[in-house]
This record gives C-alpha cells, sequence and structure tokens, in this order.
C-alpha cells in the first residue's frame, strides 16, 4: 500500500477566464496524510484495459520496460509560487535550469504539466483514465482524462496536443480547440512513495483544460498509441467524479480542494 502526503501549496494563475478568488480557510492547512490503494472498487467498470506485460524492452530510460514514462526525459524549472490561493497576475517564470525528470520528482523542483479534462457535451460525465503501474507517481491511480508533463523548451498547448493523441488517441484536435478549452493554471504540492520507484516530491504547475466533446463519451472511442501510458478509461458522473475527489477517494489521484473548486467552475462556465 502507497502512502502520500497531499499539501494543500496552491496557487491559481489567470486564463482567458476570471476566476474568483478562493477564501483561504486555516483548518485545510494542514491535510492528514492519505493512503492511497489506487485499485479498481467493486462499482467501477474498466471498459478498456490493457496490458504491457508481454513487452521485455529493458532500455531503463524508455516507457517500454513498464516505467510508462522516459526518466531521462529533460523539464524546465520554475520558481516557486510567492503567492498562495489566489488568482496570480502573471505564469510561472523560469529558473533556466532544467533537470532529468528522475530527479526533479526526487528532488521537488517546480516544474509544469497539463491537465485535459474530457466531458460530454452536456456536462454530465467525464472521462477518467486508469495510470499505468509502471507510473512513478499514483501508479494504479484513476486520474484526469489526459495528461503530461512539459519538456524542456516545448510549448504548453503544443504538449496538450500530443498528449491528447498520445493517450487517447485523438488526432483531431486543432490549436484554436485546445487554446479555447484552458481554464485556469494551479501550483500543486504533493509527495508520497511508490514500490516501484521510491519516494517522489511532485510540484507542478498544472495547466488545465476541459475539452467537450461533441456527442457523448464512448471509451471504445478512446485508445492510446502507447499502451504503457494508460491501463484503461472509465465513464463517470461529473458531480461523483467530484464529489469523489473532494472526500479523497483512495481510487483517485488526490487533488486540493481549490483545484476542484476551480474544475467545477469551468466545467459548469462559471469563471
Amino acid at each position: 500500500m502507497a502512502h502520500f502526503v497531499f499539501r494543500s501549496n496552491i496557487a491559481i494563475l489567470p486564463s482567458r477566464h476570471a476566476l474568483r478568488p478562493h477564501q483561504w480557510n486555516s483548518n485545510t492547512a494542514n491535510i492528514p496524510s492519505l493512503k492511497i490503494t489506487c485499485q479498481p472498487s467493486s462499482s467501477s467498470i474498466i471498459t478498456r484495459l490493457y496490458s504491457n506485460s508481454d513487452n521485455n524492452n529493458n532500455d531503463d530510460s524508455s516507457a517500454g520496460d513498464g516505467t510508462a514514462q522516459d526518466l531521462s526525459e529533460m523539464f524546465d524549472l520554475y520558481h516557486p509560487p510567492t503567492t498562495l490561493n489566489h488568482i496570480l497576475s502573471s505564469p510561472p517564470t523560469k529558473t533556466g535550469q532544467t533537470k532529468k525528470r528522475s530527479l526533479v520528482h526526487k528532488d521537488g523542483d517546480w516544474h509544469r504539466s497539463v491537465h485535459i479534462w474530457v466531458t460530454d457535451h452536456n456536462n454530465e460525465h467525464l472521462l477518467l483514465q486508469r495510470r499505468s503501474p509502471g507510473k512513478d507517481t499514483f501508479p494504479n491511480c484513476l486520474d484526469v482524462s489526459c495528461a503530461g508533463h512539459v519538456t524542456s523548451g516545448d510549448d504548453v498547448d503544443l504538449t496538450a496536443i500530443r498528449e491528447l493523441e498520445e493517450e487517447l488517441g485523438k488526432k483531431d484536435v486543432t490549436m484554436e480547440d485546445v487554446r479555447q478549452s484552458r481554464v485556469f493554471t494551479i501550483a500543486a504540492s504533493v509527495e508520497g512513495e511508490t514500490l516501484s520507484h521510491g519516494k517522489f516530491i511532485c510540484q507542478e504547475y498544472q495547466e488545465v483544460y476541459v475539452l467537450r466533446e461533441g456527442g457523448g463519451l464512448d471509451v471504445r472511442s478512446f485508445a492510446p498509441l502507447m499502451e504503457e501510458e494508460v491501463s484503461g478509461f472509465e465513464v463517470a458522473g461529473v458531480e461523483d467524479v467530484l464529489l469523489r475527489l473532494e472526500k479523497k477517494d483512495e481510487e483517485l489521484v488526490p487533488r486540493s480542494l481549490e483545484y476542484i473548486q476551480a474544475l467545477r467552475a469551468a466545467i459548469f462556465d462559471q469563471i
């Protein structure tokens, strides 16, 4: 069983919409440790699963060895946020340094990622992905529909397009679609430990998108180009997912209250 400590170090940056400031609640300053099992519950219906057990690639730097990511990829490092829990007037700034993924998660350096939540056209359902068991953070957990780190020198929106293709098999998303779906940026800090990779400290500026599908969500419409990236998909009700996140459901990657509130507002066009 993995052991995670979730810290409420949160800052929200404005995007194309204005977001109401979140009032700081001292009662949430120290969130208790979370024990995350990240195993499917009896009520979960994973309708599409993948297996990489037959992959015999022995290259430690590649996803093919079951790590589900290239631990040698380089990330740009960012200055830590100076103001927490309310809207900032500027995006994160780079330090000018780069570092390998494996060291960034070991040393707790601030870096950047994209989170794309895919909903149906009427905002009733969300697509969730089950993270690969080889992930260096939160293996086997249910998570945002599509996510990935921004590698050194890469553009954030281009990263979102690439991740949508790699993890969901979506090739029809345009740059305009992505830019219009970008809703907020949040700085989040979480630490924990996995059996495969040991301790991690993940401190990210997370660029969050809400991408609406033209019709309903059908998990059969999504397939990762690299099966090591994703173990499966699940469609669940929006309110159910948000409630489970608020209750710190052990099957989902934990998110802060500020993240959940901002996501709720974005999905229902309140920002």
